[in-house]
């Protein structure tokens, strides 16, 4: 079978694949696109394309099979998603290396914290409910409007839209693995994932989950039980996750709050900390269970990273490294 192959980073045009399929006649393509929840690449026009030569398409994603996918690959003849929704564990891990996950926690100065960049519905919706239970002051949370700090597309009703930044510099370095000072100095994680469409664990879930300190997530519906399906345990000692299964944002922006406000109410955060130390430690095993766990990574990743090393990435893609990084680590190259 002749495969060509892309990496999502890698921007392939429509225009570049058009090309490369007159010239090189694939009768497969692969579209390692596991970096995003989504592709702009995955349109119509490329259905089109793909099916007038009657090539096959394989697509990784970082995320759990969902009804989003199947509508869109509605459009090709013959096509393939794969999830990897281990994706970012293994990436976060890798971004990590420098920093250090055995923290001492003696004492926390604030009882929560929530980091947001981009101002996606969801995320206006919880700081719009954290406002309204007037908590925006005793957490650390950011508004960074990203990109360009133009005005949330959103209606608030308690918040001002007002950007809020730390001393981290992140409006200016846009990395997410530069932990800042009030990172550690926090209890309770409060997380704007990257989408509420589908079910996609980042780099801003896992990051918490490897300092061993307490989430919860403002994402899509079920977003909790997937974690709990992968081993993690639920912090249900001073949570209610009951709103895990509510299907509308807004009530589940609210229920957070709430979770939120109690959190704050306590009169020692520390002796929460004690309470939920012991699961904490087990979720950090969890991961490292997962990091070593072949089963986790699906076999196309497995197929190329091989490929990659024996050919030196003759032919590599942007991810290409990345996928022998990952599977030297398991042993599997």
């Amino acid at each position: 079978m002749n495969t060509l192959f892309y990496s999502q980073l890698d921007e392939p045009s429509l225009e570049k694949i058009t090309s490369d399929i007159e010239t090189k006649k694939p009768d497969h393509i692969v579209l390692f696109c596991e970096t995003e929840w989504e592709s702009r690449e995955l349109t119509i026009e490329l259905a089109t394309l793909l099916n007038a030569h009657n090539v096959k398409l394989s697509v990784t994603f970082c995320s759990f099979p969902s009804d989003f996918y199947n509508e869109r690959a509605q459009y090709f003849n013959n096509i393939d998603i794969i999830h990897w929704p281990t994706y970012w564990l293994h990436w976060t891990k890798m971004c990590s290396g420098a920093l250090n996950f055995n923290v001492e926690y003696i004492d926390f100065k604030f009882p929560y914290i929530c980091l947001n960049n981009k101002n996606h519905k969801h995320r206006c919706q919880l700081i719009d409910h954290l406002a309204r239970n007037n908590l925006l002051d005793k957490g650390i949370v950011t508004w960074h409007r990203f990109p360009g700090q133009h005005p949330s597309p959103y209606q608030f009703k308690y918040y001002n839209d007002d950007i809020r930044l730390i001393s981290d510099d992140f409006i200016t370095k846009l990395d997410s693995f530069l932990i800042p000072n009030e990172y550690h100095q926090s209890f309770l994680h409060v997380v704007g994932e990257a989408t509420t469409k589908v079910t996609c664990i980042s780099e801003k879930t896992w990051l918490p989950i490897l300092f061993k300190k307490p989430w919860v997530v403002m994402a899509d519906q079920y977003f909790h039980q997937k974690l709990v399906d992968l081993g993690f345990e639920l912090y249900d000692e001073i949570i209610d996750y009951s709103f895990d299964s509510y299907p509308d944002m807004e009530n589940r922006a609210y229920a957070i709050s709430e979770n939120v406000k109690r959190i704050c109410e306590e009169k020692s955060i520390y002796d929460l900390y004690k309470k939920i130390k012991p699961k904490a430690d087990r979720n950090y095993e969890n991961y490292m269970r997962i990091l070593k766990d072949e089963s986790y990574v699906p076999q196309i990743i497995k197929d190329r990273a091989r490929y990659s090393k024996e050919t030196n990435y003759a032919s590599s893609t942007f991810t290409d490294p990345r996928y022998v990084e990952i599977c030297e680590k398991l042993g599997l190259i």
